[in-house]
């Protein structure tokens, strides 16, 4: 339950919406065309060497030049791209929250308000892709001027061996060499595009891997007619939300008998709720232990459980079901 309190829920949807579609998609798509594209650059590149051999030497320089071009466009759109996702997640969270909150909306009339805010937050996302436009601008300046030289140095090469090598072949290199120009342009962004993606890989796996996972739904075996009674003790029970907050409950001790009825009353804030919440494992206890029936409740399985209690909850559109349905299931 910590994870839903700390975590908005516009990153969750953007987790499995954008993110998995990026993986399924956009990600093959890329290793594709990259991989593509470089073979047909690599091919290009053998058939020049072949005719005119000096123009490996030429490539040693410009391949360098090109790394350095590459490597800075790649740092640089891998964090815009974080940061785009970042963007995205407020969005999908201020959306979320208008749609599920439109009546209270309407009731105070904040429709403006929210209008404001959900464009705010487009807009700020919108900042995000305008940066990557440019980024790619930047890039295309520098690799047309790699391409231009590539060109310059076949066309000399061409020149330079016109009496060795017959006219047919050198117009044949100087075509090829002109569509090199834009398949390294090409494959540098595709490369990009794959890292970039790789992010999308990344969150999905922080989520299925390194998430705080709730207890077993089936531990040790439970008697068929348990809760026989419905005695409930709590004994000097800790409950913090999280690591790193106080205590809510205090070393609560209480002692329900079977059949009794209790009702709790407090202010706000005072554990009402959470009393509940250490009842149905919501969340784990700090310290202490709760027994239904002389059965510590921190040693079954979530399913047993959850399955054995019944609870009316305040949220309507959790109910489900009828009220004597849920009271006495």
């Amino acid at each position: 339950m910590s994870f839903f309190d700390t975590t908005p829920l516009g990153r969750i949807t953007n987790r499995f919406s954008k993110d998995v579609d990026t993986m399924d998609n956009a990600l093959t798509d890329a290793f594709r065309m990259f991989f593509m594209t470089m073979a047909q650059i690599i091919a290009v590149f053998i058939l020049i060497i072949a005719y005119y051999y000096y123009f490996a030497a030429a490539l040693g320089p410009l391949f360098v030049m090109f790394l350095f071009a590459a490597s800075y466009y790649r740092s640089s759109a891998r964090e815009i791209k974080r940061h785009e996702a970042v963007l995205r997640s407020s969005v999908f969270s201020r959306f979320s929250e208008a749609v599920s909150g439109v009546a209270t909306i309407r009731a105070y009339g904040l429709q403006d308000q929210f209008s404001r805010s959900v464009r705010d937050a487009i807009d700020n996302m919108n900042s995000a892709y305008y940066l990557t436009f440019s980024n790619q601008r930047w890039l295309s300046v520098r690799l047309d001027a790699i391409g231009t030289l590539l060109v310059f140095v076949t066309g000399i090469l061409v020149v330079t061996a016109s009496f060795s090598v017959s006219p047919s072949s050198g117009g044949l290199v100087l075509s090829y060499i002109l569509s090199v120009v834009q398949m390294i342009q090409f494959t540098v962004r595709q490369l990009a595009e794959v890292e970039n993606n790789m992010n999308s890989t990344e969150r999905i796996y922080y989520y299925g891997n390194n998430l705080d996972e709730e207890a077993p739904l089936h531990t040790v075996e439970v008697r068929p007619s348990w809760p026989e009674k419905g005695e409930i003790v709590f004994d000097n029970v800790q409950m913090r939300y999280r690591e790193g907050l106080p205590l809510v409950l205090k070393g609560l001790n209480m002692h329900v008998q079977a059949g009794e009825r209790i009702g709790v009353v407090g202010r706000t804030g005072a554990g009402k709720s959470t009393i509940m919440s250490t009842l149905f494992r919501l969340v784990e206890l700090s310290g202490g232990s709760i027994t239904v029936d002389g059965l510590d409740i921190a040693k079954i399985g979530l399913k047993d459980l959850r399955s054995r209690l019944s609870i009316i909850p305040q949220d309507p559109t959790l109910f489900k079901g009828t009220v004597r349905s849920n009271l006495d299931p």
